[in-house]
């Protein structure tokens, strides 16, 4: 009964994000076309992730055996479900009372939502005429399709932000479970990210405040789970939903593609990369459109580089066997995208609008090099203390240096690599009260990760002998012949 209920569970949380990535394609593609998009776009994506499902049931392989319950394990079970019942209850409350109430979700996320909400296109004043102020307008726009296209058939658009939450729980514990956690792990770890007080809270990019960040840390958790169990769903859909919500996303979509690069799965680094490839290609020209207001010309040199990049990544994964080649060759491209990415983007006018502070001037990056340690220091001191994390990052460390395994390999890669992400805006950032922008700025870009540092924490507990285990029949000889 449990199995099946995981199960279910599993593919319920499967179909949700396919659901999210759907959604999210075709509005794009109607976008670009300068068209309108149907209020039944979300039905048909739902029935569409449905199907997917049932044909990715149908091929699928034997289901990997679980480990042997535990006595209580069923009253562990129902106590999380309480639990994260009773908080989506409350998140869902604060989501529908009012609007969004701080000021990224009050003058950027909501106003595009209404308009969309009301018009499915983005052939309308507010984004394609100069003279009106719509802050960040080339900002992605999965969080507003997704809201407006919930408020369009069901009146209750917000409830896109409990429901990204319940989503992202059962995707910490179901994955748990498929990579052989124990039922307790597994919960310990879903009801540790949903109490953790930073999703709790009201504001500054908590699950309810109207900001994106729950989304994208959802986005950020499908992708690492799929590195880890080799799935090519989740990291194709992660690496999509990363694109498409925020302008950091697509910066964590190519650390995915990176991290499959590394490992040796060819099916997972041609899956990431075809991905990363359509949903970076979709973006990047709709992003120039909307700076354009809908009058410039098809940008063709953005695919046509995004396919040479692609093509790259897929030869030189097949050319480079060993991981000390790979290495050489990782470090060479970082050294020359940090150079060559930021003119990149300046040449594509991509500079123009979202990164336009951040990109004036890329000198600055060598010039506040001897800040960096005071900005890891940043780093460290609202992850541990002052970010309303709780211990999910001091738990990191210790599994780091103490009960790292085989499983928590990509994860801890990945937060490695987030500590050198994380930094970057506070070195290139267009401002000189560092103080305040780490306040402002550094718990919702910890945030984005927080799911995979509960991963981390369950990952560590996987083959840990479990005290109170039923004991095993003992083994019978078998007759002599």
């Amino acid at each position: 009964m449990t199995s099946a209920l995981e199960n279910w569970l599993g593919r319920a949380a499967e179909v949700a994000l396919t659901t999210f990535v759907l959604v999210g394609f075709a509005a794009l593609v109607v976008f670009l076309g300068h068209g309108e998009v149907s209020t039944f776009v979300l039905p048909a994506a739902i029935a569409l992730a449905i199907g997917l499902q049932w044909w990715r049931r149908a091929k699928a392989p034997a289901p990997t055996p679980t480990p042997t319950p535990m006595a209580g394990d069923s009253l562990w079970l129902l106590a999380a479900a309480t639990l994260l019942v009773g908080v989506a209850v409350l998140l869902t409350w604060g989501a529908l009372a009012t609007a969004s109430r701080t000021w990224d979700g009050a003058a950027m996320w909501d106003p595009k939502s209404a308009l969309l909400a009301a018009r499915m296109t983005l052939e309308q004043t507010a984004f394609r005429d100069a003279g009106v102020y719509l802050h960040s307008r080339d900002y992605p726009l999965l969080q507003p399709v997704l809201v407006a296209a919930i408020e369009r058939l069901a009146g209750c658009g917000r409830v896109l932000f409990p429901l990204v939450f319940v989503v992202h729980c059962t995707l910490l514990f179901t994955v748990l479970r498929r990579v052989g956690a124990g039922v307790r792990a597994a919960a310990i770890a879903a009801v540790g990210f949903a109490l953790t007080p930073m999703v709790l809270s009201p504001g500054g990019g908590g699950v309810d405040s109207g900001y994106a960040e729950a989304l994208l840390s959802l986005a950020v958790t499908a992708s690492v789970s799929g590195l880890v169990l080799k799935d090519r769903l989740l990291v194709v859909v992660g690496i999509a939903l990363l694109t498409w919500t925020k302008p950091e996303g697509g910066l964590y979509a190519s650390v995915v593609v990176m991290l499959a690069w590394l490992g040796r799965e060819r099916r997972v680094v041609l899956s990431a990369t075809a991905g990363w490839a359509i949903a970076m290609t979709l973006w990047l020209v709709l992003q120039r459109d909307l700076q354009s207001l809908g009058r410039g010309s098809f940008a063709w040199s953005i695919p046509l580089v995004v396919a040479m990049v692609g093509v790259a990544v897929v030869v030189s994964h097949r050319l480079l066997a060993s991981r000390r080649a790979k290495g050489i060759t990782l470090v060479a491209v970082v050294v020359v995208a940090a150079v060559g990415v930021p003119f990149l983007l300046q040449h594509f006018e991509v500079g123009g609008g979202v990164f336009a502070g951040y990109l004036q001037s890329p000198a600055r990056l060598l010039e506040r090099l001897t800040l960096a340690p005071q900005i890891l220091g940043g780093v460290a001191n609202w992850a541990w203390l002052r970010g309303r994390f709780g211990i999910a990052f001091v738990l990191v460390v210790v599994v780091a240096v103490c009960a790292r395994n085989g499983l928590t390999r990509e994860p801890l890669r990945w937060l490695a690599c987030m500590v050198v992400v994380v930094a970057l805006p506070f070195l290139l950032a267009p401002f000189d009260d560092l103080a305040s922008h780490m306040r402002a700025t550094m718990p919702r870009l910890l945030c984005h990760h927080l799911g995979v540092a509960w991963l981390v924490v369950g990952l560590a507990w996987v083959g840990v002998p479990a005290a109170r285990a039923p004991r095993a029949a003992p083994a019978v000889a078998a007759p002599s012949p």
